[in-house]
């Protein structure tokens, strides 16, 4: 896999997407004395399902732009704000979770929250991409210098 087709904001993107893939189903979201729940079980276990979903459409669908041959569907936006756009419900659904049910908040909660945002942080900065990939070696999108 070469790397030097992501740009510093997929990088992001894809780091926190993970991390925060692994809290949703691992750390504990509610703590109610020795009993806790991650954020895919009850209470508010369909916001949790949700964004783990949609967290895992962000990382497809950035991997295929950068690392696949075929063709993305034509969409009515460029595709770096359907990635911003994507990233930004990701987030939404977390604060639309905690805002449900705001007690008992284990640490996994905050940490969901800085990582969600820390996907919208890194989708912003391609917000103005199109469908076509960065040139290949260059890390800033800049065309490649001759020799």
């Amino acid at each position: 896999m070469q790397s030097s087709r992501l740009t510093t904001g997929d990088r992001i993107v894809l780091g926190a997407a993970v991390l925060l893939i692994i809290d949703l189903l691992v750390l504990p979201w509610h703590e109610v004395y020795s009993f806790s729940t991650t954020a895919v079980a009850a209470p508010g276990g369909w916001w949790g399902t949700l964004a783990v979903l949609v967290t895992i459409a962000v990382i497809f669908l950035t991997l295929v732009r950068r690392f696949s041959t075929m063709a993305l569907p034509s969409l009515p936006r460029p595709i770096g704000e359907v990635s911003l756009a994507l990233t930004g419900i990701v987030l939404g659904l977390l604060v639309a979770k905690l805002l449900l049910d705001p007690d008992f908040l284990g640490f996994g909660s905050y940490l969901g929250l800085v990582l969600a945002a820390t996907m919208v942080g890194g989708a912003v900065p391609g917000r103005q991409e199109t469908d076509e990939a960065p040139p290949v070696g260059s890390g800033r999108g800049a065309p490649p210098t001759p020799f």
